[in-house]
This record gives structure tokens, C-alpha cells and sequence, in this order.
């Protein structure tokens, strides 16, 4: 909630840089045409909100084709700022949502498995009573630890035929395409 709020804030203030670029550029235009002694351009801001503050009396007094100008630019700018722009600020912000949405997924998960691991290294029992497992990992050990032996010395008796190949005969080949048992019987009885 935090991340879509900051996210959000930021999304709004490229908005609002946006708009104010916009209604300074109505502003600048319409200004010169509707004032004789400009000293304020910050008037179409509040146009945004309604407060037109006789800008429509001012646009009458003037002559026809700058007077239908003035009020046309005046209505587009609060259709452009209040219907456009509003909707614009509402798409970004709704994709601003649904990004942080869909990237909450993935970092739940990405948690959830941070969790998964940090209690799968930890043991079942408290700690007084961790000492009773304590035989069964030694037990666990010491079968792994034996099992990497056996396989380290099939690997040996192995890489012994691999380099029988290297001399090319066909008869000591034959011995990779014969069947053999994975597990001799001596094998099973150690």
C-alpha cells in the first residue's frame, strides 16, 4: 500500500508538471487578449476550478473575432484540463495500480520462499530440546558422506574403461553396449 501511494504521489507530480505546462501555455496566449495591462498569468489555474472571475465579461467587451477566440480558448482550456488531463491522471495512476499489483505477486512469492528456506535450516524443536535430533543429523551425515564415497569410487573404476576408448579397439568398446546391472551384488552386500 505504501509502494502504490509513493508510486502514485510521483505519477501526480509528473501530472501536474504536465498541467501546468498547459495552462501556462493557455495563459501566456489568452492574457495580452483579455487584459490591457497584464499583471497576473496565473488566472487560468483557477479557471481549472471554475474561478473564470469575469472572463467572460472581459471576452464580450472585445471586438468580434477576438472575443469569440477568447471565449473558445478559454472553454477548451477547461475542457482540455478538466475532462483530458483528469482522465489522463486517472489512466496513469490505474497503471500505476496494476503494476504494483502484479509486481506484489512476485515479491510475495519471493518472501514466501525467503521463509520456506529459513525454517527448512532450522531445527523442528526449540532449543533446549535440539540436542535430540542431534544423533539423526550425525546419522544423516554420515550417510551422505558414505554414499559420496561409493560413487566417488564408481567414477575411478569408470574413468579406468573411458581410457581403454582412446585406443581404438572395437573388442574393448564392446563393454559399453553390453548390459550391466547398475548394482553389482557386492555392491548391495556392502
Amino acid at each position: 500500500m505504501v509502494f502504490t501511494a509513493w508510486f502514485m504521489l510521483k505519477d501526480t507530480l509528473y501530472w501536474f508538471v504536465l498541467i501546468c505546462f498547459v495552462v501556462l501555455a493557455f495563459s501566456v496566449s489568452l492574457t495580452p487578449i483579455l487584459y490591457q495591462h497584464p499583471t497576473d498569468v496565473f488566472w487560468a489555474f483557477w479557471s481549472l476550478f471554475g474561478e473564470l472571475d469575469g472572463i467572460e465579461d472581459r471576452a464580450k467587451s472585445l471586438v468580434w473575432p477576438l472575443s469569440t477566440f477568447a471565449r473558445f480558448m478559454t472553454y477548451f482550456l477547461c475542457v482540455l484540463a478538466n475532462v483530458l488531463l483528469m482522465n489522463l491522471l486517472i489512466a496513469i495512476m490505474n497503471n500505476t495500480y496494476e503494476k504494483v499489483q502484479s509486481d506484489s505477486k512476485t515479491e510475495w512469492a519471493y518472501l514466501r520462499v525467503t521463509a520456506i528456506f529459513e525454517y527448512d535450516q532450522v531445527s523442528a524443536l526449540p532449543p533446549p530440546l535440539n540436542l535430540l535430533t542431534l544423533p539423526y543429523y550425525c546419522f544423516q551425515w554420515c550417510r551422505v558422506k558414505s554414499e559420496q564415497a561409493v560413487f566417488s569410487a564408481r567414477r575411478k573404476s569408470f574413468s579406468g574403461h573411458v581410457g581403454d576408448l582412446d585406443s581404438g579397439s572395437e573388442e574393448e568398446e564392446s563393454w559399453l553396449f553390453q548390459e550391466q546391472p547398475i548394482f553389482t551384488q557386492r555392491d548391495l552386500q556392502e
